[in-house]
């Protein structure tokens, strides 16, 4: 039997989970299911039958860029001492006085890649103050995971349209547009990113909660059965809750594979054994 693993979790500091949870869940307008410390993401994974996780922090200030990464590296390798496969991303803020060395410490800590979440950001994913981390990123063989979609027009800086924009620019950066490419915003996913680039993956995180199931496989299968993973966007949904919602989809068993193992192997350029 493979593990299964889930592309997509956050964590915080045990000191300033329970109010970082309140924010997120505040921008959103619902209630997260879990309390966003490393040590509930583990217990939920465990419990939950999840073998390995990717961690991806957002950078909401410039100011502790660097702890955030540092923080995600050490989570990382404390699971893989737990018994689990992890990896982590690292996040940078468009405001950093010094892109450059932000970067270079984000190599230097053996992030597998760079995580944005425009809309919590401030920052545009289009926006040319963040081409050159694409153009580090595309020269460094490094990953991007994007958040996409929201369907309040006030908040537009994720929209499908402008990550195919980036994903046209930069057709050799990796990137993955998580909530199969348009958090509730799929009609508009579908007419202009999912399935047209073949830079661009995706995950299947705080999706399957919202559309039924028939929905959540025609999605899929519009993105790619070889290009989605599962993610459960931990602390928000519970791992668990996710893998149930997951479950109900009519998928075969090469395609479970595929999205629950296979595929994130593949996105992170990881040995598929």
């Amino acid at each position: 039997m493979y593990p299964i693993f889930d592309a997509h979790t956050h964590v915080y500091p045990e000191r300033i989970a329970q109010r970082a949870a309140i924010n997120f869940a505040n921008f959103y307008h619902f209630t997260v299911a879990e309390s966003g410390t490393f040590e509930s993401l583990l217990s939920c994974e465990k419990k939950a039958g999840i073998g390995g996780m990717l961690l991806l922090p957002v950078a909401t200030s410039w100011k502790n860029v660097d702890k955030i990464n540092e923080s995600a590296a050490s989570w990382a390798a404390l699971a893989r001492k737990a018994g689990f496969q992890a990896w982590a991303f690292g996040s940078v803020n468009a405001e950093c006085p010094d892109l450059s060395a932000v970067l270079s410490h984000i190599e230097s800590l053996g992030l597998k890649g760079i995580k944005l979440h425009p809309d919590l950001q401030g920052e545009a994913v289009d926006s040319p103050r963040l081409y050159p981390v694409y153009e580090w990123l595309e020269q460094k063989g490094l990953r991007l995971y994007l958040h996409v979609g929201d369907d309040r027009p006030t908040v537009d800086g994720s929209s499908p349209e402008r990550v195919a924009t980036v994903a046209r620019d930069f057709p050799k950066l990796t990137i993955c547009a998580a909530h199969l490419g348009g958090y509730r915003v799929w009609d508009r996913a579908e007419r202009v990113l999912m399935g047209r680039y073949d830079n661009v993956w995706y995950d299947c995180a705080t999706t399957l909660d919202v559309v039924d199931p028939a929905r959540g496989k025609a999605l899929i299968e519009t993105c790619g059965l070889d290009r989605v993973f599962f993610g459960s966007d931990f602390p928000a949904i519970s791992p668990e809750v996710s893998l149930s919602e997951f479950n109900r989809l009519d998928l075969d068993e090469t395609a479970r594979k595929a999205i629950l193992h296979d595929n994130l192997l593949r996105f992170l350029g990881e040995e598929l054994l």
